[in-house]
């Protein structure tokens, strides 16, 4: 259910008293403590005791009747009270701290009780001390004389915002509508003598209807910003949702990318490893003579296999390049090849001798990106051993491979480590300063 707007709540006060009621029925906790607040009581307590709140405050601004099981608090220390019903004092009252028993009354502040712990207070200028009250003359702040049966003025009106129409109210200043100061009129003299006691009243209510109308202006402020901010609470939570979708996706996304396998293991139609059986451990750099003894090998033992050519791996730049130990027959598919290795292996014919008496090795010949992490692994030891060279140090430098890595190790830390996914590996610990040419 959408909060209730300012205006809303305006509208809602501005009902018949019995609309009201059943209004209030559909408004929800939250929102009847923001009523409360507007009109001036105490926001707390269950739901049906606020709308009863609510609906007697109302009524009790608007004059039709006061409210209900409301009564004033017995007077403390022999005060006298008023017989009208203060609301508002009486929450304040009940809510003070401070023990009355070590206050001084007003007898005790003005000399006219016997009291040693606080002076005696002289009457103000342009005011004659009375201790008699029926001697007193008229109160020129209210316009009556000093009521002797009461004793105390009746500030009620104070308690309820100035909401009561058969209260007392001080006389107020006339204020001329030019906004500068020095053209306000002034108050009418004082020409009549009045009791301290009685400016010391005029003075608290003063002060209550101020406290009291900055509280109703805070909760009117704090009603605006809220209507201001909640529509925002929406739009901030479809952000967060939005946030944690794409932050998902970016997750997914970097786990895709990690897991993937750049010619690791899989076919290429662009590697023609794939298509090649290795004949490694030629020691003669002749070439004629690698071919005769491969032809005649695939002769001997694959007569009915058909193959593209037979070759040799060169190294060395391009304008000087020398024939490695290895050479290989290309066949003219992937099925062809793999026939003839299963045959191998199960002929254990995986070596033999040449002519000229070198051991050669019959194996599957290595894709690129198997050589280019051996590579790796081979030049990773070398810079490792230089590093240990410069530093003077002298630890045991061991290479372990596992069947999900391959690893360097110096001394007891890893200094190298090779995923299966990994084109080439990462240095570690106190070697991630070397970097591979």
């Amino acid at each position: 259910m959408a909060q209730l707007s300012s205006t809303e709540i305006q509208e809602i006060i501005q009902l018949p008293l019995d609309d009201l009621k059943e209004r209030l029925k559909d408004v929800n906790s939250s929102d009847l403590r923001k009523v409360c607040g507007f009109v001036g009581i105490p926001q707390q307590g269950k739901k049906t005791d606020m709308q009863e709140a609510i609906v007697g405050k109302v009524a009790f601004e608007r004059g039709v009747e006061s409210p209900k099981n409301v009564k004033s608090p017995e007077g403390r220390a022999g005060r006298p009270r008023s017989p009208r019903a203060g609301v508002a004092a009486a929450s304040l009252r009940s809510a003070a701290e401070r023990p009355l028993a070590k206050s001084p009354t007003v007898a005790s502040f003005i000399g006219e009780a016997d009291n040693s712990a606080f002076p005696k207070v002289g009457p103000l200028p342009g005011f004659v001390g009375v201790l008699d009250p029926k001697t007193a003359g008229p109160n020129p702040f209210s316009g009556g004389a000093h009521s002797s049966t009461e004793g105390l003025e009746d500030d009620s009106w104070a308690d309820t915002g100035g909401a009561s129409s058969g209260a007392t109210r001080p006389a107020e200043m006339n204020v001329d509508d030019d906004e500068d100061l020095s053209d306000i009129s002034e108050a009418p003299e004082v020409t009549e003598q009045v009791t301290l006691q009685s400016v010391m009243r005029k003075l608290n209510t003063m002060e209550k209807r101020i406290k009291h109308s900055e509280k109703r202006s805070r909760e009117r402020t704090r009603v605006m910003i809220s209507e201001a901010v909640d529509p925002l609470k929406d739009h901030v939570c479809e952000l967060q949702k939005s946030s944690v979708i794409h932050d998902n996706r970016i997750g997914k996304f970097e786990t895709a990318v990690s897991k993937m396998r750049v010619g690791g293991g899989q076919r290429s139609a662009n590697d023609l490893a794939h298509l090649r059986v290795s004949f490694a451990g030629f020691k003669d750099p002749d070439l004629d003579a690698r071919f005769e003894a491969i032809r005649l090998f695939m002769e001997k033992y694959f007569e009915s296999e058909s193959w593209a050519c037979i070759d040799t791996r060169m190294r060395g730049p391009k304008d000087d390049q020398k024939p490695s130990d290895e050479s290989f027959v290309q066949f003219f598919c992937p099925q062809a090849r793999e026939r003839v290795l299963k045959a191998i292996l199960q002929k254990k014919i995986g070596s033999f001798k040449n002519a000229k008496g070198d051991n050669i090795v019959v194996n599957r010949y290595k894709t690129d990106w198997q050589r280019g992490r051996d590579w790796a692994m081979r030049k990773a030891e070398a810079l490792i051993k230089e590093k240990l060279e410069r530093n003077k140090t002298h630890s045991k430098v061991e290479y372990k491979k596992t069947k999900e890595e391959r690893k360097i190790i110096v001394g007891d830390r890893v200094a190298f480590l090779q995923t299966r996914l990994d084109e080439h590996g990462v240095f570690q610990k106190d070697f991630v300063d070397l970097k591979f040419p």
